[in-house]
């Protein structure tokens, strides 16, 4: 097994036992509420095997749990609520929201939740309709988002390209 490949199972395992260690669960409740079996949980937290997308999306909705940070060590353990989120006051178009989105720095179909923001080149962030789509659906269902994800990834390491200085 490549060596940051098994890297990121353990860190993922380790972040799993926390998350059940936090929610003071055992093993087995914890394998229950991701409709895992004891075994196939266990294998999960010892960083032997990467969680399903079924796993991800029982966590995602079952405990709030961002896969950001499950999965990438990025941002808060939970989402933002949405009492915290941003909204606009009347209709926005689509054009319009991916200004927004670029004046804050930030992909459009994301919504901001008063944290600082991603620094993206502005050349980078994509404005086409049907990317503001995508993302507007990656943000809204974390299984969806999980999928195009690690489609992209595969694709990235297949194809190896480096981006842009900027």
């Amino acid at each position: 097994m490549n060596k940051n490949k098994k890297q990121l199972l353990l860190q993922i395992g380790d972040r799993l036992e926390s998350l059940r260690q936090q929610l003071k669960l055992s093993k087995d409740d914890m394998a229950a509420h991701c409709g895992l079996t004891a075994n196939g949980y266990a294998k999960n937290e010892r960083g032997n095997t990467l969680p399903g997308v079924d796993t991800l999306s029982r966590l995602s909705k079952n405990f709030d749990i961002s896969m950001d940070w499950l999965l990438f060590d990025r941002g808060p353990i939970h989402y933002a609520h949405k009492d915290a989120v941003t909204q606009p006051s009347g209709p926005v178009s689509p054009g319009m929201a991916a200004e927004n989105a670029a004046e804050e720095g930030r992909l459009p179909g994301s919504v901001s939740t008063g944290q600082e923001p991603p620094a993206y080149p502005p050349d980078l962030v994509p404005v086409g309709a049907d990317i503001q789509k995508l993302l507007a659906h990656m943000a809204l269902d974390p299984q969806f988002r999980y999928e195009i994800l690690a489609q992209f990834f595969k694709y990235l390491k297949d194809h190896p390209q480096p981006l842009p200085q900027v």
